[in-house]
């Protein structure tokens, strides 16, 4: 046998003997293979055992052991770190059995939908649940709502007007240097 199919047959042996909780448990050590999901974890005041290479925010999540990629992570890594909850996004190249490998180990796993803004505030939720952070998790959805209301009024503004687009800055890091590039527009820097 090999040393990689001892580790993951030891793995799954510690895997196996923790699973005998109350779904009532808190989950405590979480797995993420997508930024969207290491960032929602990190912004309700959770850590990571286990993160994807493309993880990269908050800066400190680069020290937790990486598992590989979103679309090609390692399962027996994963298995190594013996995890309560592994978290992704729905997305290409995992396969529809992915999930279920670790549900038949006991894992439990939140793969949920992310393309709409009302199914990230569902994502965020859903890990805020799992993690015990409910009252966490509704407060960060109410200030994203509270950040978009200004999207919202400035879309209902274009379409009463004769404005034919909006350019919006966004940033944490003020004061920027907003550039926009596009068909109509010229990038030059004036010596």
């Amino acid at each position: 046998a090999t040393r990689r199919g001892i580790l993951a047959l030891g793995a799954g042996l510690l895997v196996g003997c923790r699973r005998n909780r109350s779904s009532s448990t808190t989950m405590e050590r979480v797995v993420s293979l997508s930024p969207a999901t290491t960032e929602a974890v990190y912004a309700l005041g959770a850590k990571l055992v286990g993160r994807s290479r493309f993880c990269d925010f908050p800066p400190e999540v680069t020290a937790v052991p990486s598992i590989g990629g979103f679309a090609d992570p390692s399962f027996e890594a994963i298995l190594a770190l013996a995890p309560d909850l592994v978290v992704g996004v729905q997305g290409p190249g995992l396969g529809p059995d992915f999930e279920q490998r670790f549900v038949d180990r006991g894992i439990a796993t939140f793969f949920p939908p992310t393309d709409r803004m009302t199914e990230i505030e569902a994502m965020i939720r859903g890990i805020g649940q799992r993690l015990g952070r409910d009252a966490r998790a509704r407060q960060l959805v109410e200030s994203i709502g509270a950040h978009r209301a200004p999207l919202a009024r400035a879309r209902m503004l274009m379409s009463t007007s004769s404005l034919s687009g909006i350019f919006f800055v966004w940033t944490d890091r003020m004061p920027s240097r907003p550039f926009t590039s596009g068909r109509f527009t010229t990038m030059r820097r004036s010596k």
